[in-house]
């Protein structure tokens, strides 16, 4: 985890590989964020520059400056030990056309986002002081992680389609059938979150940086930043400029992500089309606009910007499929995609710690590894934090695609051939995925969105 390629691989294919973004001349962070040339080519070598690397589009960025000012909280017996959290930035880069190997490299790191007390770090600030500017970045990440990508963005916004499905569309409804299977167990384990971890004095209290109130506070504006039509995957991977795959030639949460939607989309498509031939056919069909209706409504499941006007009316088959394949997408992959990290490497609290215990002003002059363990999580919060995170990543229950006898007679003869397709597909990703592993060095190796690794639904 020390390995720089790795810390950079992180952002494509670890726990959250959900915040990288290009930086463009019009959109980037560099007026708080003062990173040099010369910085810059002590990294990528002196063929190559900042301004033809911007102009070309192989810059990349982090920027976590959500967390700036939240209320942070304090661990263990009085005396309690403060805990920290860092609203800090990170610089990637890609090498050029020219170069043997198109890994993202890393390039430099800010703790903060003022620069004239958080001063621009490289491999060059020595190797302890980058190791400790690396971990804010993965303290950043983890509580992200956590709160938004993870509680918010899979647990809490699966939930309102479990409820309102129950309550507005009969058993026999298509839609209703269609989604049974990808709404098992979830409203139990969201239960238990509540009751057990996000609780006051429970394991997110205790581990994450902020307090539990803040921790919720960030997980509600998380999951109120971006609404459900911009949350689709693909738009989320145009939205951030990440899509181009020449530019970004690894990244294996988007290429395996976009497999397995892709896949998805085309059978939810043609299971919708067996039972709605003509857009009208949609739109007069009372009990889904109502089910769509209760989803947005604030006395409901407050979903916002849902429907072809964003206002809860689903007027196009095109849509229904979409926002289906979103449906199941977000409880089978993407939650697989931030769950199952959580027992492989962020589970170590040196490679992932999930608070810092010096403030970040401190970091700079760190020189030694006893210096930089000061930083990390004490003994006891270690083992709490691998203890938590070996439980929830480590139970896999049902795989996608594989339905029970019963459900799959409830879908009807009509669309046997499509889910035949279904079947081949995912067994094909799964293969490609292998393929690509056993080509690539063995720290780049990314399992999480192989179909046999991926739940029907959240239900852990």
């Amino acid at each position: 985890f020390q390995d720089d390629e790795v810390f950079a691989y992180m952002r494509l294919a670890g726990p959250n590989p959900v915040m990288l973004e290009k930086l463009t001349p019009e959109k980037n962070f560099f007026h708080k964020f003062p990173v040099t040339n010369e910085q810059y080519q002590a990294v990528m070598g002196d063929s190559d520059t900042l301004e033809r690397a911007m102009n070309e589009g192989r810059l990349y960025g982090v920027d976590y400056g959500m967390l700036e000012g939240a209320l942070l909280g304090t661990f263990g017996p009085v005396p309690e030990q403060q805990k920290y959290l860092y609203p800090a930035m990170a610089l990637f880069a890609v090498p050029d056309s020219s170069a043997c190997d198109r890994f993202l490299q890393a390039i430099a790191i800010q703790c903060g986002q003022d620069s004239a007390k958080n001063p621009v770090m490289t491999p060059a600030s020595g190797q302890y002081a980058w190791l400790a500017a690396k971990s804010a970045i993965q303290v950043a990440d983890s509580t992200i992680h956590e709160a938004i990508t993870h509680l918010a963005c899979t647990h809490l916004l699966v939930e309102p389609f479990v409820v309102t499905t129950h309550r507005e569309l009969p058993e026999d409804h298509c839609v209703y059938r269609l989604l049974m299977p990808h709404f098992q167990g979830t409203i139990l384990i969201n239960y238990g979150a509540w009751k057990l971890l996000t609780a006051p004095g429970q394991g997110v209290n205790s581990l994450l940086p902020p307090t539990i109130a803040q921790s919720r506070t960030v997980a509600v504006q998380g999951l109120r930043q971006l609404g459900f039509n911009d949350q689709m995957f693909p738009k989320r991977l145009e939205d951030r400029g990440v899509m181009d795959k020449e530019a970004l030639p690894l990244y294996p949460y988007r290429d395996d992500g976009l497999a397995v939607w892709n896949a998805l989309h085309d059978w939810v498509g043609a299971y919708l089309q067996a039972h709605y031939q003509t857009d009208e056919a949609v739109k007069a069909d009372t009990a889904l606009q109502n089910w769509a209706q209760e989803l947005i409504n604030i006395e409901g499941g407050r979903l916002e910007q849902f429907g072809n006007d964003g206002e809860g009316e689903i007027a196009t088959l095109a849509y229904l499929t979409d926002a289906i394949t979103m449906v199941i997408f977000t409880g089978s992959a993407q939650h697989a995609a931030v769950n199952f990290p959580q027992k492989g490497i962020m589970s170590y609290a040196p490679a992932m710690p999930m608070a810092g215990y010096i403030p970040a002003e401190e970091i700079p002059s760190i020189q030694s590894e006893k210096d930089w363990c000061r930083m990390l999580p004490p003994e006891d919060q270690a083992k709490q934090q691998l203890q938590i995170l070996q439980i929830l990543g480590g139970v896999n229950y049902t795989d996608l695609g594989k339905y029970t006898m019963e459900q799959t007679k409830l879908f009807g003869d009509d669309v046997k051939t499509a889910l035949a397709e279904f079947h081949r597909r995912l067994d094909e990703i799964e293969q490609q995925i292998t393929a690509r592993n056993n080509a690539l060095p063995g720290k780049f190796e990314y399992e999480y969105l192989k179909p046999s690794n991926i739940p029907q639904s959240i239900n852990i």
